[in-house]
C-alpha cells in the first residue's frame, strides 16, 4: 500500500465496539477512541475500522474505557485527500479522523484496574549462584 498515511495513535475507547459482518461474511469492528491530556474538551475522538480476526477479537475483549493503541492507513477523502470536514446544524466546524486498523493492541494495567480481577502470581526467581573467580564454567 504505498502513498497510504500510516498513524499510532493510543487512546481510550469511547462505548462498547461494534461487530457486523460484510455480505461475502468477513468480519469489520468500529469503535471510537479519545487521545489527549484527559482533562478538557480538547481531547479528540479517532474513529477505528478493524477488519477479519482481529475485528473479532477487538468485539471480543474490548469495551467502553479500554485503552488501546492503534496502526493503521489514514483515511482521506477521495477527492480531496483531507480528512472529512463538516458542519452541524450550529454552523460549527468539525473533522472526522478515521482509521483503518492493520494492528490493534490491547493495553492491560493502564489507568483503572479491575478489582474483581485476580491478580497475577509473581514470577520466580532463582536465587544467583555465586562463583570464586577459578570457579566459573566457561
Amino acid at each position: 500500500m504505498s502513498g497510504d498515511a500510516f498513524i499510532s495513535i493510543t487512546g481510550k475507547l469511547s462505548a462498547d465496539p461494534a461487530m457486523r459482518f460484510m455480505p461475502d461474511g468477513k468480519p469489520v469492528t468500529n469503535f471510537t477512541i479519545f487521545c489527549g491530556n484527559g482533562r478538557d474538551y480538547k481531547d479528540t475522538p479517532w474513529k477505528i475500522a478493524v477488519w477479519g480476526a482481529m475485528a473479532e477479537s477487538c468485539a471480543e475483549h474490548l469495551h467502553k474505557d479500554s485503552v488501546v493503541s492503534v496502526r493503521g492507513a489514514l483515511s482521506v477523502q477521495k477527492e480531496t485527500g483531507e480528512p472529512k470536514l463538516w458542519t452541524d446544524k450550529s454552523d460549527n466546524q468539525h473533522v472526522e479522523l478515521s482509521v483503518m486498523a492493520e494492528r490493534v493492541k490491547f493495553i492491560d494495567g493502564f489507568g483503572t484496574r479491575n478489582s474483581d480481577a485476580p491478580a497475577k502470581p509473581a514470577a520466580k526467581t532463582t536465587p544467583r549462584q555465586e562463583y570464586a573467580d577459578d570457579d566459573i564454567p566457561f
